[in-house]
């Protein structure tokens, strides 16, 4: 399976129909690979920087070892985001 995610997720099939060619072009393999829309979209880059960080330093934050990493779970869209600078 390949991910895509970030800015290239808003192309949607205009850019994983010629990728799904590509891919099985040069793999070759007798099956598709699947390819699919990373479910966080365009804010999969930060989320993974959030979740880089935390497994890199939760150790020195927090004093425990193994401490797992947070799953983030995107909200729903009809979920309304409040913005630190609404109203501004």
């Amino acid at each position: 399976m390949v991910v895509i995610g970030g800015g290239l997720s808003a192309q949607h099939e205009r850019l994983l129909d010629p990728l799904r060619d590509a891919v099985a072009a040069e793999i070759g393999l007798p099956f598709a690979v699947p390819l699919v829309e990373a479910r966080l979209g365009a804010e999969a880059a930060s989320h993974g920087a959030v979740v880089f960080a935390f497994d890199r330093h939760a150790e020195q934050i927090y004093g425990l070892p193994g401490m797992p990493v947070p799953s983030i779970t995107p909200l729903p869209p009809e979920v309304e985001v409040l913005s630190a600078v609404q109203g501004a």
